[in-house]
């Protein structure tokens, strides 16, 4: 959508806001969408405290070097 990515222009903007006043289907959708924007910033973060799986120490020290030596 051209208003989450910055590009809409400023008459876009207006008709989107004046549709969103008389569309309760777009503006249900908007909330939702706003519900499951939180709920799984909600679960992310928590997968990132509490991680369920990680990589073996071998696998991380390859990738490691890997990324080392394409720095020299």
């Amino acid at each position: 959508m051209k208003k989450n990515d910055g590009t809409a222009s400023l008459w876009e903007e207006l008709q989107l806001f004046y549709h969103n006043l008389y569309c309760n289907s777009c503006r249900r959708f908007i909330k939702q969408s706003k519900e499951i924007d939180i709920l799984l910033a909600n679960i992310t973060g928590q997968e990132h405290e509490n991680p369920t799986h990680t990589l073996p120490d071998q696998v991380k020290n390859n990738l490691q070097a890997q990324i080392d030596q394409h720095r020299k």
